[in-house]
């Protein structure tokens, strides 16, 4: 929960893509409202980066549960991306795997839309 928590806090403050690249394994894949599943580090932060003169947007996230077993984990809870003034909100679950070093990375990331 605590690297969720983490992960979640540099979203906001150095902005989706950095936290991403930060706390993706190289490995891991993405999977989105039904969307082609997108694999590995560098393809996930190229899909989340803004092409030139876009809005900015922000992604907010909060963990609300989650469980450990060994050397993997994982975390859900919900989120809110705000682009062009539109929110919009959704269900995450993230799967974390704990490297040889200690260090807890995101292997799998899912999301959904829940307009709740």
């Amino acid at each position: 929960m605590a690297a969720e928590r983490q992960f979640a806090h540099e979203s906001v403050e150095k902005g989706a893509v950095e936290a991403f690249r930060d706390h993706l394994d190289d490995d891991a894949v993405e999977l989105l409202n039904g969307a082609d599943p997108i694999h590995g580090r560098d393809a996930i932060v190229r899909a989340l980066e803004s092409p030139p003169g876009s809005p900015k947007s922000t992604l907010e996230w909060s963990p609300e549960d989650g469980m450990v077993s060994g050397d993997l984990g994982y975390t859900w809870g919900h989120y809110k991306i705000t682009e062009n003034g539109e929110t919009k909100r959704g269900k995450y679950m993230s799967v974390w795997r704990r490297d040889g070093g200690g260090t807890w990375k995101v292997v799998a990331d899912m999301g959904n839309n829940d307009p709740k």
